[in-house]
């Protein structure tokens, strides 16, 4: 006779948040049931301070007196929102706020670079081949880079002109700080961000503005000549805190009269990959002429990290995460997005790795739901909510202290409602799809 196993649904606090819970991302209600476990908030403060979207019902609401209601600062206004940073929490008060539209904490980023000069045509730009006038190599423009391992000092950002005694960059905002070095003294001084010895931000920075060059080192980078702007993210940033930053950046680029390039080796899995994510609208709205972005493309091109499947109405898809990566407890996600307006549901199941079915249980947003012992350990808690930009669902499921156990595997079955396409991101290399090769997953 088949062995029929029952999941416990935990009773836990995603009860408190039923009635502002559309009013919050699904990541963010995560966040807010997650408060009082500090394994779970690794990516944020340890005073657990958040940057946030916060949308307001209107134009007209005075966001500095609604702000300090909930113990928040206001960073900066921006028409019907502003970016704020606020106390975990109190997120959920928040957002019952009549005055309170929706609120979006931003998704945290993980540092992201690859070989950046070798095929970009940097050695003709600078000399002027192809055509060009003349060489450009930055003279006139700010390069600004927003990333974390940073040494601020660096002999490849200062002038060479005067044997690298004039320090290149202007400014520095450390976010974990909340502080601004000003000028070549309070810069030096300083010295590095809190994650100096990583080293990464100090790697971007070079390949963006890198000077320096002697008998053995000619590697300088696409921009040598440029002045630059610095911004650490901390340990905790994530997008809402890296688009304050960035508009950081634009203001002091504005206010010298110069042209800016913002460089981001940065990036998250989680989101739509549509452009439509609300640090992708906002952003965008504040680039232009003379305030351009990159962006990197990421690191994980060898990762199945993403799989779709279009449905129709009634039909279902299974996906399986890769066995072998879940042998030792993680905590991650998958990231489920559908169509405009396009409903479906969600089922997590176990099976054995013949693909035997074990277990299966629907799933409803604001629920979390312990792993079968037979099976592995952990939870997976799961939150829903609406774009504010595309419209589309998204369902969150936040894998926590989760693993399998040898002879299962762990797999999502979506059923569609209506007719559409529905997609999955995985959060890391331990979250990838079992038979899958394709890793876009951007969405026109």
């Amino acid at each position: 006779m088949k062995k029929i196993f029952l999941i416990c649904v935990a009773a836990f606090s995603f009860s408190a948040l039923s009635a502002q819970s559309e009013k919050m991302s699904a990541y963010t209600q995560w966040l807010v049931s997650s408060v009082n476990d500090r394994s779970l908030l690794q990516s944020q403060p340890q005073n657990q301070m958040v940057s946030a979207f916060v949308f307001t019902r209107g134009e007209n609401v005075n966001v500095d007196s609604l702000a300090r209601v909930y113990g928040a600062t206001v960073v900066y206004p921006l028409g019907d929102m502003f970016t704020a940073n606020i106390p975990v929490d109190r997120i959920a008060a928040c957002a019952a706020d009549e005055r309170v539209d929706y609120i979006e904490v931003g998704a945290p980023v993980k540092q992201q670079v690859a070989t950046a000069r070798t095929f970009c045509g940097v050695n003709q730009v600078q000399s002027g081949a192809e055509g060009l006038p003349y060489g450009f190599k930055g003279d006139g423009v700010l390069v600004g880079v927003v990333d974390l391992g940073l040494q601020y000092d660096h002999i490849a950002f200062y002038d060479p002109n005067d044997n690298y005694q004039t320090l290149r960059v202007k400014k520095v905002l450390d976010i974990s700080k909340s502080y601004v070095f000003e000028d070549q003294e309070e810069i030096e001084e300083a010295g590095k961000d809190v994650s100096y010895t990583d080293g990464h931000g100090t790697h971007v920075a070079n390949i963006a503005a890198g000077s320096y060059a002697d008998e053995t080192n000619n590697f300088r980078g696409v921009a040598p000549e440029s002045d630059i702007l610095l911004a650490t993210i901390g340990t905790s940033g994530n997008q809402t805190a890296i688009l304050n930053e960035v508009i950081w950046m634009l203001n002091y680029a504005e206010s010298v009269g110069k042209p800016v390039v913002v460089n981001l080796s940065l990036g998250t899995e989680q989101g739509p990959h549509d452009g439509l994510s609300v640090f992708d609208v906002k952003l965008n709205e504040k680039l232009g002429a003379g305030k351009i972005l990159v962006g990197a493309a990421g690191n994980y091109g060898s990762a199945a990290l993403y799989v779709e499947n279009e449905l129709a109405v009634g039909a279902s898809s299974v996906n399986y995460l890769d066995p072998t990566k879940l042998r030792s407890a993680i905590n991650d996600f998958v990231d489920i997005w559908g169509d405009e307006n396009k409903n479906y549901t969600v089922t997590i199941l176990f099976a054995d790795t013949d693909g035997d079915v074990k277990y299966t249980r629907t799933v409803t947003s604001g629920s979390s739901y312990t792993v079968p012992t037979d099976f592995g350990t952990g939870k997976v808690k799961v939150t829903k909510s609406q774009g504010k930009y595309n419209y589309k669902n998204e369902v969150y499921l936040a894998l926590e202290n989760f693993s399998v156990k040898n002879g299962y595997k762990f797999g999502v079955q979506i059923t569609a409602t209506q007719a559409g396409t529905v997609r999955m991101w995985g959060g890391s290399n331990s979250t990838v799809w079992e038979g899958v090769t394709s890793t876009s997953g951007t969405v026109y």
